[in-house]
Formats: C-alpha cells, sequence, structure tokens
C-alpha cells in the first residue's frame, strides 16, 4: 500500500518540487522559503488541479517538515526517555509516535541517529520530521476555502508540536 502513493514524476522548478502519480500531487521544497511563499505555490497547484475535474475524490490532506540538526537533538529537546529514572538520550534512539488533535493526525519522528546531506557532504545529526494529516476530508462546496483552512490548521498544529519539543533558550 505504501508504494500506492509514491510518486511516478518529478519535476523542478527554482526552489520547488513537484511530485505527480495516480494518487499523489505533492509540493516540496528542499530549502523552505517560508509559509507565505510556500502556499502561495501551493494554492496554484491546488487551483490548478481542481479546475480540471480530474479528481475522484481527495483521500488525504498533509503537510510534512523534516528538520535536521547537528548533534544530540533529544538532549536539547523537552523529549525525555528514560529507564527506570536512567536518561536513555545518549542511546541511538528512533522515537515514532501518532498524535491526535481533532480530526488532524500527526506522526511524529525524532531521532538522534540521522545522516543527511548537506552542501553534498553527508552529515551525522538528528532529525524531527513531522507529518500531519486528515484523511478523507470534505472539500465539495467551497474546495479552495475549505482546502486553505486545512492547510492553516496543519501549518499550526506543525508549528505547535515543532515548537513544543524544543527547550527554551537560556
Amino acid at each position: 500500500p505504501a508504494l500506492k502513493f509514491k510518486p511516478y514524476y518529478t519535476l523542478t522548478k527554482g526552489p520547488f518540487i513537484f511530485m505527480l502519480g495516480p494518487y499523489t500531487v505533492a509540493l516540496a521544497t528542499n530549502d523552505y522559503p517560508g509559509w507565505e511563499i510556500f502556499y502561495k505555490e501551493v494554492e496554484k497547484l491546488f487551483v490548478t488541479i481542481n479546475s480540471l475535474e480530474i479528481s475522484k475524490g481527495t483521500y488525504r490532506v498533509g503537510m510534512t517538515y523534516i528538520n535536521t540538526f547537528p548533534g544530540n537533538i533529544i538532549k536539547e529537546s523537552n523529549l525525555s526517555i528514560s529507564i527506570d529514572n536512567n536518561d536513555q538520550s545518549h542511546q541511538p534512539i528512533f522515537f515514532r509516535t501518532d498524535i491526535y488533535e481533532k480530526d488532524f493526525v500527526s506522526r511524529l519522528t525524532v531521532t538522534n541517529m540521522a545522516e543527511f546531506s548537506e552542501q553534498s557532504e553527508i552529515k551525522d545529526g538528528s532529525a524531527i520530521d513531522i507529518d500531519t494529516y486528515i484523511l478523507n476530508p470534505n472539500l465539495s462546496g467551497d474546495a479552495e476555502h475549505k482546502f486553505k483552512d486545512l492547510l492553516d490548521q496543519e501549518h499550526s498544529i506543525c508549528k505547535k508540536l515543532f515548537f513544543g519539543l524544543l527547550k527554551e533558550e537560556s
């Protein structure tokens, strides 16, 4: 089933990566330009796809943020993992959980054993991956307005979860 939603085609224009498959339309970016700029591109894409009237329905509307960090982010976060009151943050950790808020699900993945590319160089560090989505949303009627509202809610949930994980700087 996971392959069902994989894109068949990938096109790049500037910082944006458009992905398309029989069950998938997605927009990504390697360097996040900020919510306002990114949302304008997503909105243009949705209006274009919606105007074609080829969709048989919307199964999932989601938003994923993947943030990488040098070092061990678990030691710098509000996430704690302990066994018998002994801190385990120095151990290799891959943590995943689903967090439910209203009709949305946020799949949170945190690891302190990530490998990522930075300027063509492979680095070791940590990653926080937040995938917030809603299944089978009702987009009938004013689909563009409802879509924007869903994305705004998802963006807000992602931000709240991400910044809730980070310790305040002292």
